[in-house]
């Protein structure tokens, strides 16, 4: 359970669309850097993997964010604005189950699950119809709104 992303795609993206994809998606990194949205390698570490196969990241797992035992299981309120501390993220309860919150932030590691997108997919329990589905929890840290780049960007080639 937790805030996620789901999404279907092609199994198989020609190979100049997924270039394209790739050289809109290696334009925005700096922004989001600059905004604060610091990503990394599949598993929070190391550098971000965008090739002409697939492109792959997750937040920062050392992110040095102020740590807050408060968010557990993040969900944004209905009016979220942009990216900000722990510190003073948290609105109350998600009805019981989760922790709602103001705004995109971590509890002192921004890492969450691996996001994926991958020019063909071989796996057949993820493919029907010729397409293949997908998903990604990012529990509402700043690397969300680079997950939701990449997807805009994706569905516009």
């Amino acid at each position: 359970m937790g805030y996620c992303h789901y999404w279907e795609i092609k199994q198989e993206i020609g190979r100049e669309s997924f270039s394209r994809i790739v050289d809109d998606v290696q334009r925005i990194i700096l922004t989001l850097d600059d905004m604060g949205v610091r990503l990394a390698g599949p598993l929070g570490r190391g550098l971000l993997e965008i090739d002409g196969v697939h492109i792959a990241f997750n937040g920062l797992w050392d992110c040095g964010h102020a740590k807050n035992e408060e968010i557990v299981i993040p969900f944004p309120t209905v009016d979220p604005v942009g990216i900000g501390t722990s510190i003073n993220a948290v609105r109350g309860s998600y009805y019981g189950m989760g922790t709602l919150l103001k705004h995109r932030t971590c509890d002192g590691n921004c890492s969450y699950e691996t996001f994926k997108v991958v020019r063909a997919c071989n796996e057949s329990d993820k493919v029907r119809k010729g397409r293949y589905f997908a998903c990604c929890k990012t529990g509402f840290r700043p690397y969300d709104l680079a997950v939701q780049c990449v997807l805009l960007i994706a569905k516009h080639h």
